[in-house]
């Protein structure tokens, strides 16, 4: 009978337990969404860890990209824009605390911009944000590269002011372990440039595509408030003398669908201002265009840009820059005297027009359409009443370590009495230096250009 005894005690308190655990579990109900939650977390978690590792190791970003877009059927849009943020704050992250795999990191980001292809039922809104948070990835590790003050506690924002938001919780720590608060980012659309831009029938690969993406291609982004200055530079920003110091980044060569190159600055009017300028990655092109007080182009002044140049925009001139592969830049301007104006632009103050320029003369006139024929850079001629291009060689400057963020952090009251001067002398050299044009840039009639 012992057994009997034994089956008994066991009975009465596997019963006892059950209840015990049924009573536990009522008064843990309130916390089970909790624990979904932290799973949702963990498992979000682990795969940016899964991802990271692979970007970093596998020097494969294709590869990696593809898998990353290869989404399961339980993903929703949001967690994948969760997934991919977190991913680049633990790569700003890394890059912030090692200064190690910057290749791999801006391989992977400037994959994602130059392939990204999201399955989704609205793939306008991701592939705006997905290429926007890549833009920030990049732009960020070269600010950590600088050394520049504050950027290694810089991530990736999801929202902005000119992007559609996601309705995405950005105090989620995967997500927003760091900020940009400091910084206005503003983003510019290939649909942006295209009241600015004749697009010739010829360079057409696809109507079609161009018709469908121009709303969502990104074209360039903008930042300003990102570089940390000193006393004396926000005493002279306060009152006008010179302005944020401002990155441009290109993310798209192409307008979307056709061979033409995409621009910046499409006609933009420098007033009293002189603006410099450092590229810091990729190539392109740059014209300071000069009126008559007609209303009608007298002089082109152009200049090829590379890595490391330095070039200025001048008063009183209306410019656009061209990208002709992955051009980036940093620039600031400075109000000029009208002594000052003079040294660059002699008929300034003479010249109403170059006061008060007709906004349609502006967006009519781009006067030369970068474009490429059989992966070779062509510039089309769009009336044969145009001047031609004088190209200036760009600024020599010996100290290859020099830029303009290291310049405008460590301002002082001579700074840019000392950069006017500095750019006035460049100015002057340039013009009269004989500088003939560059050889991988080719010149068309608009009419030859149909048979090329």
């Amino acid at each position: 009978m012992g057994w009997l005894r034994k089956t008994k005690t066991f009975s009465v308190f596997f019963f006892l337990l059950g209840i015990n655990i049924a009573v536990y579990s009522m008064s843990l109900e309130p916390s089970v969404s909790f624990l979904k939650k932290s799973d949702e977390l963990f498992y979000t978690q682990k795969k940016i860890d899964d991802f990271v590792w692979h970007i970093l190791n596998d020097k494969d970003p294709e590869k990696n990209l593809n898998s990353l877009l290869a989404q399961t059927p339980n993903q929703n849009e949001i967690s994948q824009v969760k997934i991919f943020a977190g991913i680049s704050n633990k790569l700003i992250n890394i890059f912030s605390q090692t200064k190690q795999h910057k290749k791999e990191i801006l391989a992977f980001g400037e994959k994602t911009i130059e392939k990204l292809t999201i399955p989704s039922q609205n793939p306008a809104k991701l592939t705006k944000t997905f290429q926007f948070i890549s833009a920030q990835l990049i732009t960020i590790i070269s600010w950590i590269d600088l050394n520049l003050p504050g950027s290694g506690n810089m991530r990736v924002l999801l929202n902005t002011p000119t992007i559609e938001p996601l309705n995405l919780n950005t105090t989620d720590d995967i997500i927003n372990n760091g900020n940009t608060e400091t910084s206005s980012w503003q983003i510019f659309y290939i649909k942006d440039i295209l009241q600015h831009v004749l697009l010739l029938p010829e360079y057409l690969t696809d109507k079609n595509y161009l018709e469908k993406d121009k709303n969502t291609f990104l074209n360039y982004l903008t930042v300003s408030g990102f570089c940390i200055g000193n006393k004396i530079s926000d005493e002279l920003k306060n009152i006008g003398i010179i302005s944020d110091l401002r990155e441009v980044l290109f993310l798209n060569d192409f307008i979307p669908g056709t061979t033409q190159n995409t621009i910046a600055e499409p006609m933009s009017f420098q007033g009293n201002t002189l603006k410099i300028r450092h590229i810091t990655r990729g190539q392109g092109l740059q014209f300071n265009i000069f009126y008559n007080n007609n209303g009608e182009i007298k002089t082109i002044l152009g200049q090829t840009l590379n890595k490391g140049d330095w070039t200025l925009v001048l008063p009183g001139c209306v410019e656009y820059i061209a990208n002709t592969g992955q051009l980036r830049f940093n620039d600031v301007s400075l109000t000029l005297s009208d002594k000052d104006i003079k040294n660059f632009n002699p008929t300034f103050s003479d010249n109403a027009q170059n006061k008060n320029m007709p906004p349609k003369t502006i967006m009519n006139n781009i006067p030369y359409i970068p474009v490429k024929i059989n992966n070779e850079q062509y510039l089309i001629k769009t009336s044969k009443k145009l001047p031609n291009i004088k190209w200036l060689p760009s600024l020599p400057y010996a100290d290859k370590k020099i830029n303009l963020s290291s310049i405008y952090s460590s301002l002082s009251n001579d700074t840019p009495r000392m950069i006017i001067k500095i750019a006035g002398r460049y100015y002057k050299w340039a013009l009269n230096k004989k500088y003939s044009s560059p050889r991988d840039i080719k010149i068309l009639e608009k009419s030859e250009s149909k048979n090329s």
